[in-house]
């Protein structure tokens, strides 16, 4: 962290690029070597503009990349209610749904008007739409009596970042199946608006040998939730901020 005495009393930009290349925490290398040009070429900056500049530097880098959330989820155990503990340490968000013995599955809902069969294998929707806002997606599929399902099947398929759907070809569109822990993850984009519907992911899960659930998942918040004819505070994604993007989380119960 930049001490706050040396922000008041030294307005130097070398002084500043200094202090921003010492910070631990991790910062985008586009705003890194943006912030230290901008110090190290320009004159000394007026009373105030260097404090301002080197504090958001400082804030946006003590942000976690979205990243730092997916290896988090990756690598740290579930901790099921019907099981009372985990292998190791608890991890670190918890459970979108409140999975207890006989839960209720997640809600169904309409499919509408834009799935493609036959959809690719795959977790990089990102690429895709690259002037998208990333948001890494991800979840459990778990039992009704919490237990994480392996290679189930999990189709993602939603708009781009102007609201227009690739029904050509498979743009945004793919899916894949859930590791031995029953985790999912897709590296893709928020989703833009298109007329009549709020904000909204497609999605369809199966176990192997189960009923394939379809359903939609929300971003909380949105202007358009309460005038959306199907919207289920249900399907509310677990959104945290990064310094890259967003991290959204989902656990399917099915049966």
């Amino acid at each position: 962290m930049i001490p706050a005495a040396n922000l008041h009393g030294r307005n130097h930009p070398a002084f500043l690029a200094e202090q921003i290349q010492m910070l631990h925490a991790p910062v985008a290398p586009t705003l890194m070597k943006l912030s230290i040009d901008l110090l190290t070429s320009a004159p000394l900056l007026p009373n105030g503009a260097a404090t301002i500049l080197a504090f958001h530097v400082w804030r946006y880098s003590a942000m976690p990349t979205r990243r730092h959330f997916l290896i988090s989820f990756v690598t740290t155990p579930i901790v099921l209610p019907s099981l009372g503990h985990a292998a190791s340490t608890p991890v670190e968000l918890p459970l979108t749904a409140s999975c207890a013995d006989d839960h209720e599955l997640t809600p169904a809902q309409t499919e509408g008007p834009y799935f493609t069969p036959e959809s690719p294998e795959k977790q990089d929707f990102a690429s895709d739409a690259p002037g998208g806002e990333r948001l890494t997606l991800a979840g459990y599929v778990l039992t009704k009596k919490c237990q994480p399902v392996a290679k189930a099947l999990i189709e993602l398929w939603h708009a781009d970042e102007s609201g227009t759907y690739d029904n050509i070809g498979y743009k945004l569109r793919g899916h894949q199946f859930t590791d031995a822990d029953g985790k999912w993850w897709f590296e893709t984009i928020v989703p833009g608006l298109y007329p009549g519907r709020t904000r909204h992911y497609h999605v369809k899960v199966q176990r192997p040998g189960g009923n394939v659930l379809t359903t939609q998942l929300y971003f909380a918040n949105e202007p358009g939730n309460q005038r959306d004819r199907i919207f289920n505070e249900a399907l509310l994604l677990d959104i945290r901020a990064t310094s890259d993007g967003k991290f959204g989380r989902y656990d399917f119960i099915v049966a």
